[in-house]
């Protein structure tokens, strides 16, 4: 003898959020911590790459990576 036994309810609520800080608070809390300070790559190369380009003084550097 088989027996069917089911339950109906309504479906769950979910709520999603999106919590993510924005990408500007991310990078910044990367670059706060002294870990990710001596493992970062362009915090190594930045000084040379000005040391060639030889920016005019008060230019701005756009880092497109």
């Amino acid at each position: 003898m088989t027996t069917v036994s089911s339950v109906f309810s309504e479906a769950p609520q979910v709520k999603v959020s999106n919590v993510r800080p924005l990408e500007k608070d991310l990078y910044k809390m990367m670059w706060d911590r002294p870990e990710y300070r001596a493992v970062a790559p362009g915090e190594h190369i930045a000084h040379e790459f000005l040391r060639q380009a030889k920016p005019p003084k008060g230019a701005s550097i756009l880092d497109l990576m």
